[in-house]
């Protein structure tokens, strides 16, 4: 299944949809406003239950981020080195 985030250029949060291949919204995320570092939670647009969350991890030279679900990381994202454009790499268990 492929998915689709569009990104919008102007806004003040960081909420936004997730859409399948067929342009129907399949999650919603939503950010904590106040808090030290991105913290992002996914819902499930059907059921509307969290099924996961995206911190990131402070003090570190590049970005990184853990993806919790169910409370325990299943996984990271690196930002890797580069100079042009921003590369990710993804660590799923």
């Amino acid at each position: 299944m492929k998915l689709l985030i569009r990104q919008r250029i102007f806004t003040l949060t960081d909420n936004f949809n997730v859409y399948d291949e067929n342009g129907d919204v399949r999650y919603e995320v939503k950010a904590e406003f106040f808090s030290l570092g991105h913290k992002l939670h996914v819902y499930d647009k059907a059921s509307g239950r969290e099924i996961g969350a995206i911190h990131e991890k402070l003090f570190t030279l590049l970005p990184t981020f853990e993806i919790v679900v169910n409370g325990q990381i299943v996984g990271t994202i690196r930002r890797k080195f580069t100079f042009f454009r921003e590369n990710y790499e993804v660590d799923y268990r």
